[in-house]
């Protein structure tokens, strides 16, 4: 489940956070050169930033209202923190946090999705920032417990056994998890292993049995303990959390929603993660706030002593101690709303989170239903279908009755989020008067995760890459209810 948190008006959900140690390669200059090698390389030109140059500024701000990136340091504790944010048309809100504490010598990248309540929430496939990619290139992260972190698989064999023995009985002290994915029956990866590392870079390790062979001798080695035949494992050795397993017999012939769903699992762990508050925006900004505050008394109680004295030689210094006294008033008052507004923000994050790991222990303890084989074609789907029949099945039950406030309560704690009503919306307002799909029809349905093929004359619009939600269309419509009805037909068979 995604995490949700209101402030000021908008929606913020947490899409990724890891802490990772750094080697002694990082330095303050190179970070700031690898953030702005990430910002020059991005492939949109709209997300780039120009004329980003830092000379050791303790804080600085690029960019325009829509795109900008700004640098704070800390100097006390050694900390360097990166916030780039992008206001899309759309009214989303997308935040990159990199905090690097060189003291401690660890880096933490979170990102942060905000939006108004009108914005339509949709799915998009996810991969760890590719920041991660520059700092794994350039060597300046540094190994896990022994482990080296890669965006490649670990392939492992007979003489990796001790290593694997360890992490299967959860003696290995990581603090990334381990995913472990066996070979089928036939030898083969059940999934692509390589774009499973790509997407899961920093955020765990990735390692695969070099054979069928290899796997046996683990499982014999270990007691039957690791997985066989396709299945894959997620180790999570920083905690009591355990293992969490996938079988790959659910996931025959859906390669792709095999490895989405390891995927999201491992994203969701680390979300749900304790970080330190000087790993966070918020709270840098807010110990800095409180050093300036802090340095304000004293200067101010250093004001009032040259005060004292000045008032014993001359009676003009009290009107020159009076405008002194308000001017610290003020930015005292100023600097106390900002600090009280950060402790705010930090203990709804802390309340967030600590949310989320109730949920996902009780998820795996007593469920109130579980999880079937189908998978969420978007995220919040299957919560947002199980929703909508709750609230359509209210209609048909005698109001003040036990089922009636069962359901009614059900549906209110869950908070549903009317995904569906939103995306069937949209679909209306497409099809609405069809002729021709255009261009900007196109990338409306592509942005819902369509896929369009041509087929002589018609048009073949599959959902999520699903072949059991496929629907056929013309390419040209030949009367004014002809939109209406392919509407109707994604509505009532996909939504």
């Amino acid at each position: 489940m995604p995490l949700f948190l209101k402030k000021m008006g908008v929606l913020v959900m947490l899409l990724f956070s890891t802490v990772l140690p750094i080697s002694d390669a990082l330095t303050p200059d190179s970070f700031i050169r690898l953030v702005k090698e990430w910002n020059d390389s991005s492939e949109y030109a709209e997300n780039i930033i120009p004329d980003i140059h830092w000379n050791g500024e303790s804080d600085v701000r690029f960019g325009n209202e829509d795109v900008w990136m700004r640098i704070l340091e800390y100097k006390k504790k050694g900390i360097l923190a990166v916030r780039y944010e992008k206001n899309a048309k759309d009214g989303r809100i997308w935040d990159s946090d990199y905090i690097v504490d060189f003291q401690k010598r660890k880096i933490c990248i979170r990102l942060d999705r905000s939006f108004d309540e009108e914005a339509i929430i949709t799915s998009r496939t996810f991969s760890t920032p590719h920041i991660l990619t520059l700092l794994i290139r350039g060597g300046y992260i540094d190994a896990d417990c022994g482990v080296k972190i890669m965006r490649d698989p670990l392939y492992v064999g007979a003489e990796d056994i001790p290593t694997m023995k360890e992490i299967f009985r959860g003696l290995k002290h990581c603090r990334l998890p381990v995913v472990y994915v066996s070979k089928t029956f036939a030898g083969k990866d059940p999934l692509d292993v390589s774009f499973l590392a790509s997407r899961l870079k920093g955020a765990a390790h990735v390692m695969v049995a070099e054979s069928a062979a290899t796997g046996r001798l683990f499982r014999k080695e270990c007691s039957g303990r690791c997985e066989k035949d396709g299945d894959a494992g997620i180790y999570f050795l920083s905690g009591k959390r355990g293992c969490k397993r996938f079988s790959y017999r659910s996931f025959t012939g859906r390669e792709e929603q095999y490895l989405d769903a390891v995927v999201r699992y491992v994203i969701e762990y680390g979300k749900m993660q304790a970080v330190d508050r000087l790993y966070t925006w918020q709270g840098v900004e807010q110990e800095i706030l409180n050093e300036r505050l802090h340095l304000q008394h004293e200067e101010r109680l250093a004001a009032e002593q040259k005060c004292a004295q000045a008032m014993k030689e001359r009676d003009s210094a009290k009107n020159e101690a009076e405008e002194v006294f308000q001017s610290f008033a003020e930015e005292i008052d100023t600097l106390q709303t900002q600090v009280e507004h950060y402790r705010r923000l930090s203990e709804a994050t802390q309340q967030e989170r600590d949310g989320l790991r109730a949920r996902m222990h009780q998820a795996d303890t007593l469920p109130l239903l579980y999880m079937g084989d189908e998978t969420e074609l978007y995220e919040g789907e299957i919560k947002d279908i199980l929703l909508s029949v709750l609230v359509d099945a209210c209609k048909n039950v005698p109001a003040g009755s036990r089922r009636a406030d069962v359901i009614d309560d059900i549906i209110r704690k869950n908070g549903y989020q009317h995904l569906a009503e939103k995306l069937e919306k949209r679909i209306k307002e497409l099809f609405r008067g069809y002729k021709t799909m255009n261009g900007a029809m196109r990338q409306e349905l592509q942005a819902m995760d369509f896929t369009i093929t041509e087929d002589g004359s018609h048009y073949k619009l599959t959902y999520h890459g699903d072949p059991r939600y496929m629907t056929v269309m013309a390419k040209s419509g030949s009367d004014w209810r002809e939109g209406k009805n392919i509407a109707a037909q994604i509505i009532r068979d996909m939504l």
